[in-house]
């Protein structure tokens, strides 16, 4: 088993760099999943060999036979622009500064004003990972529940330093500064919010009620 501890001399990155060209928006990557989601038998992609985990990083995994059949895998943004989201409200609330009211915030790409679409999203070599993992874990236990490392505020699996790029094993953080497409600076404003809520109480959720009314609502006081 060889050791895959993040390394100490790679430097730990924003998602995506600015300048990555279009043909590759994102790079390989890699991942360890959280502890508690290694229950049962385990297995690792292994490029479609399906390994028994034994402790390297890899692109998805299946686990099973010990509480809900998982296919853990990484889940790329699917817009072209889009390198993070996140909430500072609960799904269901209305934030009045978005358009049509919708209460995620979204990180654009350096000089991007819209999503831009499609960017080959399935052609990815971490989607079709992650869908060779939901694959085959309904053709050992005819379910499967997907899981794994998002692009969002609160990722745990990206906060605790366990996803990398695979060629450079650069760790994957959050981004440095939140700057809503629609919204600007506030989503900064309103997770640090919430982030110091959240220390406050201990609580892990996000609600409307865990930050001022007006930060929930979209300042509409």
């Amino acid at each position: 088993m060889s050791d895959n501890s993040p390394s100490r001399e790679a430097p730990a990155v924003s998602p995506v760099p600015a300048s990555i060209p279009s043909a590759s928006l994102w790079p390989m990557l890699e991942f360890r999943p959280l502890p508690e989601l290694l229950r049962g038998i385990v297995v690792r992609y292994a490029e479609g060999a399906w390994l028994p985990d034994d402790g390297e990083y890899d692109l998805s995994f299946i686990a099973y036979g010990a509480g809900v059949p998982r296919g853990i895998y990484i889940d790329l943004p699917y817009q072209r622009n889009i390198i993070w989201s996140g909430l500072t409200s609960h799904w269901s609330a209305k934030n009045y500064e978005h358009p049509r009211c919708n209460p995620w915030h979204y990180l654009l790409r350096e000089g991007a004003s819209d999503w831009g679409g499609d960017w080959g999203h399935d052609s990815h070599p971490n989607y079709r990972a992650g869908r060779a993992a939901m694959s085959e874990c309904c053709r050992r236990n005819r379910c499967a529940n997907g899981t794994g490392p998002k692009f969002e505020d609160g990722d745990k699996h990206i906060l605790a330093g366990l996803v990398r790029e695979r060629e450079t094993k650069r760790i994957i953080t959050p981004p440095a500064h939140r700057v809503c497409m629609f919204c600007g600076g506030k989503w900064e404003l309103h997770a640090q919010a919430i982030e110091a809520r959240r220390a406050e109480t201990g609580t892990g959720s996000v609600h409307e009620s865990a930050v001022p009314q007006g930060c929930a609502q979209g300042d509409r006081l």
